[in-house]
């Protein structure tokens, strides 16, 4: 058994309850290596917005609204965000992605939230990126 992992066990809300999946944190090179691997993504086929957020729960009754917004202790603007990610590329309803990020630390993502959004992130609107609804959620522990 692995101890002392730092992951996000993912959710989907109300409208989409067969999206779920994992984001885990790893320490790389004084950052972090994201892994994503999630299934039951609207669509068969496109982009959506994934980002870690500044709140500790996903209230799954307001759409996950107490996820808050972006994690952005520097107050940068979008797409500057130390919980900015790239976007997850969905091919049949699934996604894998794996990025190594300088921005935070998996400590620093702990007690937050991962959250994907129903559309791409343009990558200019501040502060969200203009990625549509939330659509899943979940916590990052450290177990």
């Amino acid at each position: 058994m692995i101890r002392n992992r730092i992951i996000a066990f993912i959710s989907g809300g109300k409208s989409y309850p067969d999206l779920k999946g994992t984001v885990t944190f790893r320490p790389m090179m004084n950052g972090t290596l994201v892994s994503a691997s999630i299934s039951g993504l609207p669509g068969s086929n496109g982009f959506h917005g994934f980002h870690l957020h500044e709140g500790g729960e996903c209230d799954f009754e307001h759409n996950f609204e107490s996820a808050k917004g972006h994690y952005n202790p520097e107050n940068k603007k979008h797409p500057y965000h130390a919980g900015d990610f790239p976007p997850l590329l969905s091919a049949g309803g699934s996604a894998f992605s794996e990025f190594y990020t300088d921005r935070i630390t998996p400590n620093d993502a702990v007690g937050k939230t991962v959250i994907i959004h129903s559309a791409p992130d343009d990558f200019r609107t501040d502060p969200s990126g203009n990625s549509g609804n939330r659509i899943a959620c979940g916590v990052v522990r450290k177990i």
